[in-house]
């Protein structure tokens, strides 16, 4: 055998002993719960109001970048689009913070001690998955 390999054999088992314990030390009370994120800002009333909002800004800023541009001020095109890149990521930061906080609180009141989203679970049961809950607290 390889010099290198015991070492890493030994790695290895106890990386796997650790595995083990915490599994072995959390067991039943190591609950999960799963979102999708994207339904929630497409179902929710507030995700949807404030898709609202940046399509309204987004129409407004349109108007005045074309209008911009056929006075040929490039300058002003510039500073509408960084505007409106910045109201749209306020409200995508707004909306974020406040979809956290209601994941946060149902996942306390349901004693989850994590919350994932759903596309990086490879599978997860209908009963740990909070969309709803999260879509009718952001009424």
């Amino acid at each position: 055998m390889k010099p290198w390999f015991y070492p890493v054999l030994a790695i290895l088992g106890v990386i796997l002993l650790a595995m083990v314990l915490v599994f072995t030390i959390t067991g039943s009370n190591f609950r999960i719960g799963v979102v999708d994120p994207g339904k929630i800002i497409s179902e929710s009333k507030l995700g949807k109001s404030y898709a609202e909002e940046v399509n309204a800004k987004r129409a407004e800023i349109l108007t005045k970048a074309k209008k911009a541009e056929e006075e040929k001020d490039q300058a002003e095109v510039t500073k509408l689009i960084k505007e409106f890149e910045k109201f749209a990521q306020e409200k995508q930061d707004d909306f974020a913070k406040k979809m956290n906080n209601k994941i946060a609180e149902i996942a306390k009141k349901k004693r989850l001690k994590a919350v994932f989203p759903e596309n990086v679970v490879n599978y997860a049961n209908k009963t740990v998955d909070i969309t709803d809950e999260v879509i009718k607290a952001l009424e």
